[in-house]
């Protein structure tokens, strides 16, 4: 079965909940490197994810917000309505 577009983006914010390199990311969630492109432009341009540069690691980390976490508690409650 394949998965929704809703259903990668639910994985991202799991995924991003504590601080992850879009590399982790992107294993994660089984996309390629143009996927996950798109749909961390995406979800970085609605504010459901934010960046940040560790200045200990000089590395750049994505993590999801409150309004991303929002998201997840209220597709989850209504994936289990519909099933």
């Amino acid at each position: 079965m394949e998965r929704s577009h809703l259903d990668i983006i639910a994985e991202i914010f799991t995924l991003a909940m504590k601080r992850r390199h879009k590399t982790r990311i992107m294993y994660g969630c089984n996309l390629s490197h143009n996927q996950l492109k798109l749909y961390l432009k995406l979800l970085l341009r609605v504010e459901l994810l934010v960046t940040f540069v560790d200045e200990k690691y000089k590395t750049k980390f994505f993590k999801t917000t409150t309004k991303g976490a929002e998201f997840i508690d209220t597709y989850l409650k209504l994936k289990l309505l519909l099933s």
